[in-house]
């Protein structure tokens, strides 16, 4: 009992629209890139921390135009949303993004203040310090 493998080099082969559209894309990343790189004042100190989001973005554009779903029944799409929520929820953490604690806590750049509120109190009326709050008027000693 003999198998061979069958190779069809030709389905792999794009079509010419998929290489119109791909170039397009592709080239379209370049111009925004440089134009940023030009105008705002950065320093590239690892290439690959550029590259690695385009690849991510062109394989998510890939994939999101190749695919045909099928409507599936309400506990398969419950489960994939749960899942979808759940991966993004790992990669925000993961990526700093957000940290536990009596809620996920949203970080911004780089700080991890959290912050207690008391109750009635807006995210712009917090305590700074011994410094004027911003939203209510009052010293912060007040609250």
């Amino acid at each position: 009992m003999t198998g061979t493998l069958d190779f069809d080099a030709d389905r792999l082969r794009p079509s010419r629209d998929t290489l119109l559209w791909a170039g397009l894309l592709v080239n379209t990343e370049l111009v925004l890139t440089f134009a940023y790189l030009l105008l705002a004042d950065v320093t590239i100190t690892e290439w690959r921390y550029l590259v690695f989001p385009f690849v991510w973005i062109n394989v998510a554009v890939w994939a999101f135009v190749r695919t045909t779903p099928t409507a599936g029944s309400d506990r398969a799409r419950y489960l994939g949303v749960a899942i979808a929520v759940g991966y993004f929820l790992l990669l925000a953490y993961v990526g700093g993004l957000v940290k536990p604690g009596p809620w996920l806590t949203v970080t911004q750049a780089g700080r991890s203040d959290t912050t207690t509120l008391p109750a009635g109190r807006s995210v712009g009326s917090r305590r700074v310090g011994d410094q004027q709050s911003p939203t209510s008027g009052r010293s912060s000693n007040s609250l």
